[in-house]
C-alpha cells in the first residue's frame, strides 16, 4: 500500500502541519477513492483568473495546487456546501494535468493542504468572515475522517506564537461556530495552554467562548461540561471565563449586557456540575 507521507510532507511540516493519516484511516482513504472519482473532469490544464492569482499570491499560496484550491474556494457558486463538495472533488486530480487522478498518498496531501488553506484563509480575512469555517464544516459533513486534520491544524495554531492577535481571534470564533454548528468537540481544547497569558493566547479562547454564547443556552453549556472528560480542563476553562471574560466585561461597556448574563450564568452552572 503506499504510504500517505512523503518526503516534501516532512520537508514542508511547518507550513503545513505535522499531521497524517495513519493506520486504519488509510485504509479508509484509499477505499473511498473510487465512491468520490470525477467522471466529467476537463483534459486542459485549469486556466486561473489572474486576479484570483494575484490575491493567492499575496497570501502567500505559489503553488499552483494552492492556487487551484484557493480558486475553486472564493469561485465556486451554491454556498458553503457546494464549494466543500467542489474542493474535495479538486483533491482526487492533479492541478497540472486534471484528467489524471491521484493516488492514495498524493489524495491525503492535498486534503491536508485543503485544510491548512482553509484554516490560512479564516486568520487572514479582515473582518472575520464566517464563510470559510462553515466550508469546513462542509468538509466535516462530507466525511468525519476530517475531523483529526482540522483538530490538527487548530492545534498547529494554538502553539504558532508568530501569529497576529486577529489572527488568533479569528481562529478562535471558528472553533467556537464548528462546536456550535457542526458538532465539532470542543475537548480540542486540551492542548490549550491555559499558563500562556499572551495577547493572542488569551483572544482564541475568548473569541471561542464568545461564539459559543450566540447558540441556545443549554447546548453551550453541555459543549462546555465535554470538557470535563479531561482533568481540570473544564475548571481551567471556568476560571479562564471568570478572569478573562466576565471581569473585563464589568471593566469594558463595549460588550453586550445579554452576553455578560449567559457567561456569568455558565461560571455558576459549571462550577455546580463540577461539585457533583
Amino acid at each position: 500500500m503506499c504510504l500517505t507521507v512523503g518526503l516534501e510532507d516532512l520537508l514542508n511540516a511547518s507550513s503545513t502541519g505535522r499531521w497524517w493519516l495513519i493506520g486504519s484511516a488509510v485504509n479508509r482513504l484509499v477505499n473511498d477513492i473510487s465512491s468520490v472519482k470525477s467522471k466529467d473532469v476537463g483534459k486542459s490544464k485549469p486556466s486561473l483568473n489572474p486576479e484570483l492569482v494575484a490575491v493567492a499570491e499575496k497570501l502567500g499560496l505559489h503553488t499552483t495546487s494552492r492556487q487551484l484550491t484557493f480558486s475553486i474556494l472564493v469561485s465556486t457558486p451554491g454556498g458553503p456546501d457546494a464549494t466543500a463538495s467542489a474542493l474535495l472533488k479538486s483533491c482526487h486530480t492533479s492541478a497540472n494535468s486534471p484528467g489524471v487522478q491521484l493516488v492514495a498518498g498524493s489524495i491525503a496531501g492535498r486534503e491536508r493542504e485543503m485544510i491548512h488553506i482553509l484554516l490560512h484563509c479564516v486568520m487572514s480575512e479582515m473582518p472575520f468572515n464566517r464563510f470559510y469555517p462553515r466550508v469546513l464544516g462542509g468538509i466535516l459533513n462530507c466525511h468525519r475522517r476530517f475531523l483529526m486534520m482540522i483538530k490538527c491544524g487548530f492545534w498547529d495554531i494554538l502553539n504558532n506564537t508568530n501569529l497576529t492577535v486577529k489572527a488568533k481571534s479569528n481562529a478562535g470564533q471558528a472553533l467556537g461556530l464548528l462546536c456550535l454548528v457542526y458538532n465539532f468537540p470542543l475537548t480540542v481544547l486540551k492542548n490549550y495552554n491555559f499558563g500562556d497569558t499572551s495577547e493572542g493566547n488569551i483572544a482564541f479562547l475568548q473569541y471561542t467562548i464568545m461564539e459559543l454564547c450566540t447558540g441556545e443556552y443549554q447546548n453551550v453549556l453541555a459543549k462546555l461540561l465535554q470538557l470535563s472528560a479531561y482533568t481540570r480542563l473544564c475548571r481551567n476553562c471556568r476560571i479562564f471565563m471568570r478572569k478573562h471574560l466576565i471581569n473585563e466585561m464589568v471593566a469594558d461597556d463595549k460588550f453586550d449586557s445579554n452576553l455578560k448574563a449567559i457567561v456569568t450564568k455558565l461560571v455558576s452552572d459549571m462550577r455546580e456540575a463540577e461539585s457533583f
